[in-house]
């Protein structure tokens, strides 16, 4: 057997066409059930987070797999005219096995050392078992990269300090707009990032926070556990014309937020609108920046602020690779020596 990846990140493509490829829940659905029908898979896990999508995959014959797996991608992008050798890329085995060991160890994110991204990956490969109920060869290298994650972080200090997604939201947003006391800020979606963003509004005793979802029941859960304010999608525009910024994650496919309405509001305000939309897909619509009066930022606008934060993480990168050199080594030996032993059984029997 032979184990190859197909994806792209942050570092090999902007965030406009991360969006293309990236993967809602019921999307990933139908992608896995189309796998296990056309059977050129042997199992596969699909990897979408913010900053990458990745398709590590078990198969018989790497070329065919490769083939199989791009030419799935160019038909998830609607065959469109986008040359998407520019932004994949490919590895097999060994390289594949590796390159899954850095993300779990968080040295592939955009923030280092970050420690969502091992969540992902358990969640990730947990939710692909839901429909690959045989695949022993990914299980062993998944259950591997997480717990090379684990082990990366707690020989290590790459995941030191509280940096993340949300913190450096937190962050530009003081940038931006000074002691975040005087601001009231509407947050828009309940998922992990918004989460944390209002965990960390908490503790500084930020109070003039609202939250919307389009769940309201789940919305409010959390909005009365942290005695903050609940809206309905129905009214974030009108909240719109109040608040004085706005931090968006949602799992949408769709716009939230409109450059049309945005404007509309604008055009009665007094202040100017800070948006931070940490969606991907992204929330509200790009050619929002152009509006006066709008400071529009989106993930990728996060780089200078995150490059700030990591001097001292990066001087743990070489022990953490040492680490991971240690581990890919045994592992693989330990790998092919099963899966030798496995078909030579295979033909004897």
């Amino acid at each position: 057997m032979d184990i190859v990846l197909i994806g792209t990140n942050y570092k090999r493509s902007p965030l406009a066409i991360r969006e293309k490829f990236s993967f809602s829940k019921k999307t990933l659905e139908v992608t896995y059930k189309r796998f296990l029908e056309e059977k050129v898979l042997l199992s596969c896990v699909v990897l979408s987070t913010c900053n990458r999508v990745e398709i590590y995959a078990e198969v018989v014959e790497p070329l065919l797999g490769k083939s199989y797996l791009k030419e799935f991608l160019s038909e998830y992008l609607g065959h469109n005219e986008i040359d998407l050798s520019n932004y994949l890329y490919c590895l097999e085995n060994e390289s594949a096995i590796g390159h899954l060991f850095r993300v779990a160890c968080g040295l592939d994110s955009q923030i280092l050392g970050e420690k969502q991204i091992l969540v992902q990956v358990r969640d990730a490969y947990l939710y692909s078992k839901d429909f690959w109920k045989a695949s022993d060869y990914l299980d062993k290298i998944f259950n591997k990269a997480l717990e090379v994650g684990k082990r990366v972080r707690q020989v290590t200090r790459i995941s030191e300090g509280n940096v993340s997604v949300a913190t450096v939201a937190i962050r530009l947003l003081e940038e931006k707009l000074g002691a975040l006391g005087n601001i009231s800020i509407l947050i828009i979606g309940v998922g992990k990032i918004s989460q944390l963003v209002l965990r960390y509004l908490k503790e500084r005793d930020i109070k003039a926070v609202i939250i919307a979802n389009r769940t309201y029941d789940k919305a409010k859960a959390i909005a009365d556990d942290l005695n903050y304010k609940v809206v309905g999608f129905d009214r974030l525009y009108e909240e719109l014309r109040n608040v004085d910024a706005v931090i968006s994650s949602t799992s949408s496919p769709h716009l939230i937020l409109k450059e049309a309405r945005i404007r509309e509001v604008v055009g009665i305000r007094k202040n100017p609108l800070f948006i931070l939309d940490l969606a991907v897909p992204r929330d509200v619509e790009e050619s929002a920046r152009f509006i006066p009066n709008v400071m529009l930022y989106n993930i990728d606008n996060l780089s200078c602020i995150i490059e700030e934060n990591l001097k001292k993480r990066r001087e743990e990168v070489a022990l953490a690779e040492s680490v991971i050199n240690e581990e890919i080594k045994g592992f693989l030996k330990t790998l092919w020596e099963k899966n030798a032993l496995s078909l030579v059984q295979g033909k004897a029997s």
